[in-house]
């Protein structure tokens, strides 16, 4: 939850006169008891029957701060959030009506408080996650702060849990069935259209074999061991696609599994250097080389006050999000930053879910309304009247609960779902891999249902005699076969077929050989002339 500070103002209060205290609780204490004191005049007391500032009009700058003032387009000032129900309380019980001018994203904060200063734009007051601040107050007045804030650290929990499955870890759940998925329909294709032709890999009589065989190919190509031959055009396809998409996964797959198994288990990059239990300035200052800060603002200043002495090489960050990318990204070690902004940042976003604050709170202090010096002071003090009566009352805890409540706890240390690569990312290699597949069954269905042969053109067939060459080759084939018992690089089935074919072409080989003895036919190495051989 928020922790809940007081803080003062540091240099004089809002009639000028200085104030005991430094900023601390305290110095807040005296401030609101100052007020308090102050605001019993009969002068400061609202008519009968009117509303003190009715019939006022005022010109409210605000600036997008999440949770305190979100832009909506759809709400009744095109803005909502924590001050924007303050400030709907304000002119409910004060009677004034009010418009709002939203400053685009690029407008800091002292940027918002010159224009105040200044009454640009005809601008009269903002009301926004404005720090009380001592060199702030010399240029505006600040109200009595309408929420207390402090500044906390937040760090990334580099931490994941041990597991039994953690091989999985690199990739989702859907990406897993996905690669399942292309592995099994690619195995399967191969035994079934390779499987009718090609008797060295697999097994023509025997389906069942054949999916083995398959899923064997495909595993040991995935692993990038051997490949089989495939015979056939779509027989191609299909091992091409397997090869291609198992090559980019298991590469993949190897570099995300270095990043899973090697992660360290502290419970953050900042650590209890004095061991008292929780993280303090002290403790800040062993890291805070490698912290990263808004420069100029309060809890930039507060950091190179308390903490970080030295100045060198130091990491600063434009605005809060910028600030959390640094720790998220890995290039800074944490920040500080108001308490309850950066948790509501942290808790509605799933990019920071890994992002925690940790530590005591540090330096109390304030968000006030800010006002033009030549507003009048009876005004500020009726709005001053207000917020400390609505603080009283428990309107200000009423708001927390509205928006805090609800800011989805921050995920575990331990959680890596957001590194896991899922379909989306992997989706490109998937695409690849079933467009080759489509390509290789629709080349087998079109030339099962010979479409392609419209388009080819007839081949020519001819006979042609063997030469004496091809007989001797063929005897020193079935030499070989019969004094080793194989031939080289073919499969059982292949020899025993090659012997039976290679003893056949001997033995219709030699008989047309002795047919032709009575022929004209004396050159072993020619042809025979064609219509030689009756058979």
């Amino acid at each position: 939850g928020v922790v809940m500070g007081l803080v003062g103002p540091q240099g004089k209060a809002l009639d000028g006169r200085s104030l005991p205290g430094r900023d601390t609780r305290d110095g807040l204490s005296s401030h609101m008891e100052f007020q308090k004191r102050g605001l019993g005049n009969s002068s400061l007391q609202q008519n009968e029957g009117r509303k003190v500032l009715e019939g006022v009009h005022y010109k409210v700058a605000v600036r997008e701060s999440p949770p305190f003032v979100m832009y909506n387009d759809n709400a009744s000032h095109g803005c909502v959030g924590y001050s924007m129900d303050w400030l709907d309380q304000l002119s409910m019980k004060l009677g004034f009506s009010f418009q709002v001018t939203r400053l685009p994203a690029n407008i800091g904060t002292e940027d918002l408080v010159k224009m105040v200063q200044e009454r640009k734009d005809g601008i009269n007051f903002s009301i926004a996650s404005i720090t009380l601040t001592a060199d702030r107050s010399k240029k505006v007045i600040f109200s009595t702060p309408y929420v207390d804030v402090t500044l906390r650290v937040i760090v990334l929990q580099s931490v994941s849990k041990s597991s039994f499955w953690q091989f999985l870890e690199p990739f989702s759940k859907s990406a897993w069935l996905g690669i399942i998925g292309v592995f099994t329909v690619t195995f399967f294709s191969l035994a079934y259209l390779e499987g009718q032709v090609n008797d060295r890999d697999f097994r023509h009589d025997s389906p069942i074999k054949n999916c083995f065989l398959g899923f064997y190919h495909m595993f040991v190509g995935a692993l990038q061991q051997t490949t089989m031959n495939a015979e056939t055009a779509e027989g191609r396809l299909f091992l091409s696609s397997g090869l291609f998409f198992f090559f980019i996964i298991s590469a993949t797959y190897t570099a995300q599994l270095a990043t899973f198994l090697t992660r360290i288990t502290p419970t953050s990059a900042i650590l209890d250097i004095d061991n008292d239990g929780i993280i303090t300035e002290q403790d800040l200052r062993y890291f805070s080389a490698n912290m990263t800060v808004i420069q100029g603002s309060p809890a930039g200043n507060w950091f190179h006050r308390e903490v970080r002495y030295l100045t060198g090489d130091e990491i600063y960050c434009r605005d809060l999000t910028d600030c959390l990318d640094q720790i998220t990204s890995g290039y800074a070690v944490g920040t500080v930053y108001d308490g309850a902004i950066a948790e509501y940042a942290i808790g509605t976003s799933t990019k920071y879910q890994r992002l925690r604050l940790i530590g005591a709170p540090f330096y109390p202090e304030g968000y006030g309304l800010i006002f033009s010096r030549s507003e009048p002071q009876q005004h500020i003090n009726f709005f001053n009247k207000e917020i400390l009566e609505g603080r009283s009352v428990g309107f200000s805890d009423d708001l927390m609960k509205k928006w805090f409540s609800g800011v989805v706890a921050t995920a575990a240390a331990t959680d890596t779902t957001n590194l896991r690569l899922g379909i989306r990312e992997l989706g490109g290699i998937f695409a690849v891999a079933w467009i080759l597949l489509a390509l290789g069954w629709l080349y087998f269905y079109s030339q099962k249902l010979r479409i392609l042969k419209l388009f080819s053109p007839p081949r020519q067939h001819f006979i042609s005699l063997p030469p004496f060459a091809k007989v001797e080759r063929a005897r020193e084939l079935l030499n070989v076969l019969e004094n080793t018992g194989r031939l080289p690089n073919e499969s059982l089935q292949v020899h025993l077929l090659m012997r039976v074919v290679l003893e056949s072409t001997i033995e219709s080989d030699l008989a047309a050989l002795a047919l032709k003895n009575h022929s004209t036919w004396s050159d072993p190495e020619d042809p025979m002339p064609q219509g030689s051989i009756g058979n």
